[in-house]
């Protein structure tokens, strides 16, 4: 049995491939890429579609040294997400969390009563960060409500690399609980937050196959299983 663990951080991404030889692990890495900030509408964001294409050319490093898992997952850092619409497709851009956009947006939600931390505190069990999801989604339905009123689906990025390789909408669990959104009681989303909410993708553990169009010419990847990871 062979793994596949892609590994994305804020300044650089790999792929390494982990199977057990004679008794031991064994690690390969077969890809490594740089991942950087762009400016996009004023805004710091993430490269977010050339990050999925270093994914796929990662995934096709693999078949060219023989080395095609058997299961693979996605990590990246928390927090930051993308909004689709109800066709799939992404609204607006994939703004980090190193922007400035939720300067003061803490204070605003408190003075207006809409959402005081002690309670957001209470529901949720996340501490106090500016760049928190909630607070992103409040500075963006500042800024673009437009979004938010299109929007059907949220993902976090490590959640969207692997929707844009099968077609499948999923958060996982632990990753989604950084949003400050997910509800520590229930251990899904809290519903009853008031901050321009649009319908989530329920938080899972499950795996999913390759099903995107650039799979059905390289059949070798055909029985390749993705989990949703952390």
């Amino acid at each position: 049995m062979r793994h596949l663990a892609i590994d994305i951080g804020a300044s650089s991404g790999r792929h390494i491939v982990g199977e057990v030889v004679e008794d031991r692990l064994q690690l390969t890495e077969v890809h490594r890429f740089e991942n950087k900030l762009v400016e996009r509408g004023g805004h710091l964001c993430w490269d977010i579609d050339n990050l999925f294409e270093q994914v796929v050319l990662g995934l096709k490093a693999c078949a060219e040294r023989g080395l095609v898992p058997d299961t693979m997952g996605i990590d990246t850092w928390a927090v930051d997400f993308v909004l689709l619409n109800a066709a799939g497709e992404r609204l607006g851009d994939a703004v980090a969390y190193r922007d400035a956009r939720t300067e003061g947006v803490r204070d605003e939600l408190e003075r207006a009563g809409i959402l005081p931390f002690d309670e957001h505190y209470a529901r949720c069990g996340i501490q106090y960060q500016s760049f928190n999801t909630a607070y992103q989604l409040a500075a963006l339905k500042h800024e673009h409500p437009e979004q938010l009123a299109a929007a059907s689906a949220l993902l976090m990025v490590s959640d969207y690399l692997a929707y844009r390789l099968t077609g499948t909408q999923a958060c996982e669990y632990t990753n989604a609980s950084t949003t400050a959104l997910v509800s520590a009681e229930t251990r899904d989303w809290e519903g009853s937050l008031s901050i321009g909410w649009v319908s989530i993708a329920r938080c899972s553990r499950r795996s999913c196959s390759l099903e995107r169009p650039w799979v059905s010419s390289k059949p070798i990847f055909a029985n390749v299983s993705v989990s949703i990871a952390a």
